[in-house]
């Protein structure tokens, strides 16, 4: 009720075509801020395949931000893969946890000593 619906843009960030977005979770990142963190699983029926890779939009001002690569590298020039993720989460311990079908693993992200 104290919400006008109407006035909101209809939509915050996008992402390309057959990027298939799977987990999101709301985090806050050290040297990123408040966000949201994505699995994007990349495509599997596209020329040049959609490349897989974890985005985090960081939240500033009470809107999200650019889509910004976390981790990537999991697509060859070439279009062959060796992991897609599925979602990422952050850690009682500080670190980004990731999980990956297609290489059926977990990956524990942290952030460099010092920073």
């Amino acid at each position: 009720s104290k919400l006008d619906c109407a006035a909101l843009p209809p939509v915050e960030q996008t992402l390309a075509a057959h990027a298939a977005p799977l987990g999101m979770s709301f985090t806050e990142l050290p040297r990123f801020g408040p966000g949201a963190l994505v699995g994007v699983h990349g495509s599997w029926n596209r020329e040049r395949p959609q490349p897989p890779e974890v985005s985090f939009f960081a939240w500033r001002d009470g809107t999200l931000g650019p889509q910004q690569t976390l981790v990537g590298g999991f697509q060859s020039d070439n279009g062959t893969r060796w992991g897609r993720p599925v979602a990422a989460v952050s850690g009682p311990d500080g670190a980004v946890y990731i999980t990956d079908d297609y290489a059926d693993a977990v990956y524990r992200l942290v952030p460099a000593p010092g920073s």
